[in-house]
């Protein structure tokens, strides 16, 4: 699930996107209406760590989304087919990522399935690239009543192990409680998991995690929202637990309406085990510029720029401290 991987640190990476296109389409295909959205985004990456800039990787992203919903009922489905290739070089490797699902409605309750499939290399844009490949199946079901929603799923995950030819099996239930008032919200995310080889029989490692996440408008024009969770993962072998705390805030400034937006916020994370043999930091900060242009290239364009910094303290292996920094800068070009 996304949430999952809410806790992952700041890329250090920067991104300076040209190229950006999306066009969509709808077809009436009798009783159904699909809507197919493409997109297609070519970006030159170049990482500073330590005051040494790398060489710029040329990185091309092609996505393809697909809505349909059957007329007469509130049965939905939807797909996605994205490719995306980091500095190409001859080889056969084709880094790509599958995604479908079907929803439905009855009476008060949204309920669904959906399935995943991304293969090792593949980086989706503003993400981080997949170091395995990795099969994820999820049912869900959600509920609302007044202000309160609720989000429970339980899901599988399958993800092959290059190095021992082997398959990492996650199995996880999730249950998330949101509510929504005028001037504020809230979220509370927990999940419970187990993870296991196939050659193993037994599970060989537990995880939870629990997230807490606000927002509060003060004026119209000033957003809030700071947040705060704990990941605790415990190897049932060794009897080891390693626990992660989180903590960030997020600010949106909108002085102009929708047409000019300012972002900023910053993180802090540590991960460390209580043997001591593991202890590393993670500060973050990172601002941004989103600012509507109106009829460029399109009907209605926006020329974005984020810049990112984030400082990684390695307490036991010091010599592996760095730091990160990295920009995007991305025009994003919508109708024609």
């Amino acid at each position: 699930m996304d949430e999952i991987d809410s806790n992952a640190a700041l890329q250090n990476s920067a991104r300076n996107s040209q190229n950006i296109y999306q066009r969509a389409y709808k077809i009436n295909l009798g009783f159904q209406l699909v809507n197919i959205k493409t997109s297609y985004r070519e970006i030159i990456d170049q990482n500073i760590i330590n005051g040494d800039p790398a060489a710029a990787n040329s990185r091309h992203y092609f996505d393809v989304r697909a809505t349909s919903a059957f007329a007469g009922t509130s049965l939905v489905g939807d797909g996605e087919i994205a490719y995306s290739v980091l500095n190409p070089s001859g080889e056969n490797m084709r880094p790509a990522m599958l995604r479908f699902g079907l929803s439905n409605l009855w009476r008060d309750l949204r309920y669904g399935a959906n399935f995943k499939s991304v293969t090792k290399g593949f980086m989706p844009v503003g993400g981080a690239i997949a170091d395995q490949s990795r099969d994820e199946a999820l049912i869900w079901g959600e509920h609302g009543v007044g202000p309160f929603n609720l989000l429970g799923s339980i899901g599988e995950s399958w993800e092959r192990l290059t190095d021992t030819a082997d398959r990492r099996v996650t199995r996880f239930a999730a249950a998330t409680l949101r509510i929504n008032r005028a001037r504020w919200g809230g979220s509370l995310f927990t999940s419970y998991g187990l993870t296991g080889q196939d050659s193993i029989s037994s599970e060989e490692a537990a995880f939870y995690i629990s997230r807490l996440t606000t927002s509060y408008r003060p004026i119209d024009f000033l957003l809030l929202e700071p947040n705060f969770s704990v990941k605790e993962e415990w190897n049932r072998s060794t009897g080891l637990r390693t626990q992660t705390p989180a903590s960030g805030l997020a600010l949106t400034y909108t002085p102009l309406g929708n047409s000019f937006r300012l972002t900023s916020g910053t993180s802090f994370s540590r991960t460390f085990t209580k043997d001591g043999s593991n202890d590393v930091s993670i500060h973050g900060t990172s601002a941004g510029i989103d600012w509507k242009i109106g009829k460029f290239l399109g009907r209605n364009d926006t020329l974005s720029f984020t810049f990112n910094y984030d400082r990684q303290l390695e307490h036991v292996f010091r010599a592996n401290s760095h730091d990160g920094l990295s920009s995007m800068l991305q025009l994003k070009i919508a109708g024609f």
